[in-house]
C-alpha cells in the first residue's frame, strides 16, 4: 500500500508515514487474533472437560442469544444424596494434606463408579462430603430407588476399606421425590 501510494505521489510525507505505521501493525494484529483464537479453543476444551456434555451443549446453543441470561431447567421429581464422612476430622489430623487428598480421592473414585453403576449423577465433592442426584438431567421413574441402592453400596464399600479409609460412620441424607414449590 505504501509503495503504491509513493509511486503515484498523491500522498504527503506524513500520510505516507501513517500508512507505513498501519502496514507495520497489521501482522501484529493478525498474531493477536491468532493468539485470541488459540486461547478460546483452550478455554472451550477446559469447559468441555469440566461440565457435563448436556450443559456444554446448552451453553453453546444459547451463547449467541443475548436474551438468555443463564441456563436453568425445571425437574419435577429428583432424589438428592448427601454423604458426609463423619469422623474424618479425627483421623485426617494425623495425615499430611497430600495423604488426605489421596485417600479422599480413592474413596470418591469408588463412589463415582457406584454412582455410574446406578445411573446417578455426581454433582460435587466438598471436603469430605459427596453430593449426587438422580432424575437430572434425564427423568427416571425409579430415581429414589437408584439413590437408595447407591447409598447402600456406598456404606458397603466403606466396610471393605482398610483404616484410615474405613471412616467411623457415613451419614447419608436422602431427599427422595423432592419437587421445588412454585
Amino acid at each position: 500500500l505504501v509503495a503504491a501510494c509513493a509511486a503515484n505521489k498523491f500522498y504527503s510525507e506524513s500520510a505516507m508515514r501513517a500508512l507505513d505505521a498501519i502496514n507495520n501493525r497489521v501482522p501484529m494484529q493478525l498474531r493477536h487474533i491468532a493468539l485470541l483464537k488459540s486461547k478460546a479453543k483452550r478455554q472451550e476444551s477446559l469447559v468441555k472437560r469440566l461440565l457435563p456434555e448436556y450443559i456444554f451443549k446448552e451453553l453453546e446453543r444459547t451463547a449467541s442469544d443475548s436474551s438468555v441470561i443463564g441456563i436453568a431447567d425445571a425437574y419435577s421429581m429428583v432424589t438428592i444424596l448427601f454423604c458426609d464422612i463423619v469422623g474424618s476430622t479425627k483421623w485426617s489430623g494425623s495425615l499430611t494434606a497430600a495423604q488426605l487428598m489421596r485417600i479422599l480421592g480413592e474413596i470418591f473414585s469408588v463412589f463415582d463408579v457406584l454412582a455410574e453403576k446406578h445411573g446417578v449423577e455426581k454433582i460435587k465433592t466438598i471436603g469430605d462430603a459427596y453430593m449426587a442426584v438422580c432424575g437430572i438431567p434425564r427423568s427416571k421413574k425409579d430415581h429414589a430407588v437408584r439413590v437408595a441402592l447407591l447409598a447402600f453400596d456406598m456404606i458397603e464399600a466403606r466396610l471393605t476399606c482398610p483404616p484410615p479409609k474405613r471412616w467411623c460412620y457415613t451419614s447419608m441424607y436422602l431427599l427422595p421425590g423432592w419437587s421445588p414449590r412454585k
